[in-house]
């Protein structure tokens, strides 16, 4: 029998790997798998399949709808409490609304890592929980049943859902239409592979001889500007990089040769993103912002529809906030309207992830700017001083950078 309502596109290169597919499906007959390169995509189990059309229906790949929310406000703002901010990646808008969530008996989703350092979302009500979702990380994370648990909260509970532009685009298309979810997207220029970062992960392993138990790929000990990466060892070694493009995971990220194919081709940019508010790192601010904010941190803050507006006017006491023009937040942010550009040699590194050992893989295939120069890494905790000229070499860089 032909199965017309089922899901069917190309999977490997259009597919966000949200599972709303897998988690509707009332016969079971979609699981996700990971792919070659460690990204998961359906498999569809058509003898199980009753043909309902319900993944369709819930895929949001298949079902862009492009809504128009309203015109965006465009702002720029910061915690009040500098020290949450300084645990926080960028402002701290993420703690500000996850804590009102917290005080108003709702539930708060978003990523965190588990002990395996797996990117991972989950759904709590716990101000421990939300400690654990501070801070950006650089793979990822798997939605799980994300969606079904948010959709037996919302009958009671107001729930707050933070992610990709892509899986808040999946958890609104699961749970439509309902006035108690609320969303926060991540300005995205594209996910990573978590078969690359475990590979990575396993490598540091190896090079410390301990289990890595934490990382903070945006470690505020020097300031916001620029970021500290830091790696936390069971052995009580940690190693720290100064900013997170000297770190040749981070270099690899960065240039976006681990991440997902779709991201090159995302449907969910400016106007496409369909989250109540928007935030990320506002680079490239005004000097009297930056000098009043200290250099611990400034989101950019895009508001995007009336939910968005209240939940903004709720956290108002809590924050320091500035009106700006778009262009002003778009100037340094270009991924807020721009796909990540395919990385000439991303098929080549995936070819290679399991044949070759992923620090030679990575230095291989990574593009190194002409006449690059790296100067005055100021020395602070476990960072490293080191001035480069163009006669140092790559490898002898992250050598020192990674002792």
């Amino acid at each position: 029998m032909t199965k017309n309502k089922v899901i069917n596109f190309d999977f490997e290169n259009n597919c966000y790997g949200c599972r709303n597919c897998e988690n509707i499906c009332p016969k079971k007959a979609i699981k996700m798998i990971k792919n070659e390169e460690g990204f998961i995509i359906p498999k569809i189990e058509y003898e199980k399949c009753i043909d309902c059309g319900l993944c369709t229906q819930k895929c949001p790949y298949l079902q862009n709808n492009q809504e128009t929310l309203m015109k965006e406000k465009w702002y720029g703002g910061y915690l009040k409490d500098e020290k949450e901010r300084m645990q926080s990646t960028s402002g701290g808008m993420f703690t500000a609304l996850a804590n009102w969530f917290l005080d108003n008996d709702g539930y708060v989703c978003g990523c965190v890592w588990n002990e395996e350092l797996e990117a991972t979302h989950i759904i709590t009500n716990k101000i421990k929980d939300i400690q654990r979702m501070r801070g950006s990380k650089y793979v990822q994370s798997n939605l799980n049943s994300c969606a079904l648990e948010i959709k037996k909260m919302l009958a009671h509970h107001k729930v707050l859902f933070t992610g990709t532009p892509c899986q808040v685009a999946a958890i609104k298309k699961y749970n439509e239409n309902n006035e108690n979810l609320y969303t926060m997207a991540l300005i995205c220029e594209g996910v990573s592979s978590p078969k690359v970062w475990k590979k990575y992960v396993n490598y540091l392993e190896n090079k410390y001889k301990s289990k890595l138990i934490n990382v903070q790929f945006r470690n505020k000990e020097v300031g916001w500007e620029p970021p500290v990466i830091k790696f936390f060892f069971k052995n009580g070694i940690v190693k720290s990089c100064l900013t997170f493009s000297t770190d040749l995971y981070g270099k690899a990220f960065l240039q976006g040769m681990t991440y997902r194919k779709s991201c090159n081709n995302c449907q969910y940019k400016l106007s496409g993103y369909n989250a109540d508010i928007i935030v990320g790192d506002l680079w490239g601010a005004k000097k009297t912002i930056i000098e009043e904010s200290d250099n611990k941190g400034i989101s950019a803050i895009l508001v995007n529809s009336k939910k968005g507006e209240e939940l903004l006017k709720q956290i108002a006491p809590a924050i320091k906030i500035y009106s700006l023009e778009p262009e002003e937040i778009i100037k340094n942010n270009q991924k807020i309207i721009k796909s990540a550009e395919l990385h000439k040699n991303r098929e080549y590194f995936f070819k290679n992830i399991d044949n070759v050992e992923i620090e030679k893989n990575i230095k291989k295939n990574i593009i190194l700017p002409k006449n690059k120069k790296i100067k005055n890494i100021v020395k602070k905790g476990d960072a490293i001083l080191i001035k480069a000229s163009n006669a140092m070499k790559f490898d002898e860089i992250t050598k020192e950078l990674l002792k």
